[in-house]
């Protein structure tokens, strides 16, 4: 077998841009197939968990810019939060500027006791009660 990528605009994946791009491409491509499990498969899973979609990603735009990539794929999850539940592991500093708590998105931060949270979750660490 010969190179299993993603193609983009005739372009392998793997070929073209840097890392940033490839996280949110592979995003894209998850949320693809979860759309098809939807349609097509016997069983839907009703789960997607994307650990860090805009890791490294940076298109050169303000986070507020409400046609960048990184908007309007968090737009995106917001819109589609009716077809199961959507975990997303992301840095808090890539996040675009989205009140994400009045559209019903429930977010936890994990503080690790560096600082108060802004959002109504937060806590030290994903275990409950693990502590250094």
């Amino acid at each position: 077998m010969g190179k299993f990528d993603l193609l983009v605009n005739g372009d392998f994946k793997s070929d073209s841009h840097g890392k940033g791009y490839h996280s949110f491409i592979n995003t894209v491509a998850g949320l693809s197939l979860r759309q098809y499990f939807i349609e097509k498969s016997k069983y839907n899973p009703g789960l997607f968990i994307v650990d860090t979609p805009l890791h490294g990603f940076d298109e050169g735009v303000t986070e507020d810019d409400k046609e960048s990539m990184k908007f309007n794929l968090f737009q995106y999850f917001i819109n589609h939060c009716d077809v199961g539940q959507t975990i997303i592991v992301e840095n808090k500093r890539n996040l675009p500027k989205i009140d994400f708590e009045s559209a019903g998105i429930r977010i936890i931060d994990f503080t690790h006791d560096n600082y108060v949270s802004e959002f109504k979750d937060s806590r030290y660490g994903f275990l409950l009660d693990a502590r250094e």
